[in-house]
C-alpha cells in the first residue's frame, strides 16, 4: 500500500516468499517453487529423522528465544 501511495506500480508479489511451519505443511508452495525464507515463530519440535512434530515433544527442539 505505502509502495503504491509513493508511485511504484510495478510490484511482483511472491506468494512463494517465506513459509511459516506449521501452517505450511511444505518446503515448497508448489512444485520446484521453494519458498526462500522460512519463518519460525515459535519453537518447534522434531524427532530423529527430521520430521516436524507440532504440538508434542520431540527429541530436537529449535526455539529462536531460547537461551
Amino acid at each position: 500500500m505505502a509502495a503504491f501511495i509513493v508511485g511504484i506500480k510495478e510490484v511482483d508479489l511472491l506468494p512463494h516468499l517465506m513459509a511459516q511451519p506449521p501452517y505450511d505443511t511444505s518446503y515448497e508452495e508448489r512444485a520446484n517453487k521453494p519458498f526462500y525464507i522460512i519463518h519460525y515463530t515459535y519453537g518447534l519440535d522434531y524427532n530423529k529423522s527430521g520430521t516436524m512434530l507440532p504440538d508434542k515433544i520431540g527429541e530436537w527442539h529449535f526455539d529462536k528465544r531460547a537461551v
